[in-house]
This record gives C-alpha cells, sequence and structure tokens, in this order.
C-alpha cells in the first residue's frame, strides 16, 4: 500500500488520504506522519506534499522524543534569491493560491 499522496493536495485534508508510516516505490513519497509533522513549529501548519532529498525520514522515538520545530528564516547568498525576487516568488503565491483540493 502506498503513502504518498495521490493528488498534491494540502493540509491535513491531504494527509488523510496517505497511509501510516511506510513508503512506497517513489524514494519521494511522504507518508501521513511525515506529511503532518515535517513543518512543525510553522504558524501556517502546512503539509509536506512531496520531498525531493534523499534521506529517508523517520518519526521520533523514545520516551522523550520531540519534533524538530522549524521556522522561517530568509536567505540572502543563496542564487535562487535574485529570480525569486524578480517575481518567481508571486508566480509560486499565485499557483498555490489558485490550487484546489479534489
Amino acid at each position: 500500500m502506498s503513502s504518498s499522496f495521490p493528488s498534491l493536495g494540502f493540509k491535513r485534508d491531504a494527509a488523510s488520504s496517505a497511509t501510516s508510516y511506510s513508503y512506497s516505490s517513489d524514494p519521494h513519497a511522504v507518508s501521513m506522519e511525515e506529511a503532518l509533522s515535517y513543518y512543525a513549529g510553522l504558524p501556517s501548519q502546512p503539509a509536506l506534499i512531496y520531498r525531493t532529498g534523499k534521506e529517508q525520514w523517520s518519526p521520533p522515538k523514545g520516551p522523550e522524543a520531540y519534533r524538530r520545530l522549524k521556522e522561517l528564516c530568509e536567505v540572502f547568498a543563496h542564487p535562487i534569491v535574485e529570480v525569486w525576487n524578480d517575481e518567481l516568488g508571486w508566480k509560486v503565491v499565485s499557483i498555490m493560491d489558485a490550487h484546489q483540493v479534489h
């Protein structure tokens, strides 16, 4: 059974379509547990829908396990800054705003 999202939905509605912690043959698939905890700490509580990294995620374990909290920070020296500030950022926001979960 696959744990990846059948559609690129967002938030808990999308995560509810995923199964428990396991991975499909897609190395970038996201489990429901990973989707709901990956961005822990961000006020908007987004769900991770797909990842491009090769590192496999594993849930926190043990009696004192806790999620690694994320925070948003500016990226000053990365090459994407030039294109992001030249309209790419607003194009991404527009696409995300127009997306509908089916």
